[in-house]
């Protein structure tokens, strides 16, 4: 896939308990990467995608509007979140 052309979201819970998402393109984003994304079991998209400090993903996020795949990343505390 490729990450030129991917949106990159983030959730993170803001205080008071609301959600907050913000979307970068591959370059812009601001968080620290501590790996890569490696399964086999999980769908071709989340293949070598980022893994960052803090955050819960890869997940799917589908396409945008225009086509573009959508790769979400969770903070735990969102995450904690929207699982209950």
């Amino acid at each position: 896939m490729d990450n030129t052309k991917t949106i990159y979201q983030f959730v993170t819970l803001k205080q008071g308990g609301k959600l907050r998402t913000t979307e970068f393109q591959h370059t812009e984003i601001p968080f620290l990467t501590k790996g890569y994304h490696e399964s086999k079991s999980t769908r071709k998209e989340l293949q070598m995608q980022p893994k960052f400090c803090g955050f819960c993903g890869p997940m799917w996020g589908g396409y945008t509007g225009d086509g573009k795949p959508v790769i979400r990343y969770e903070s735990t505390e969102a995450y904690s979140a929207l699982s209950i």
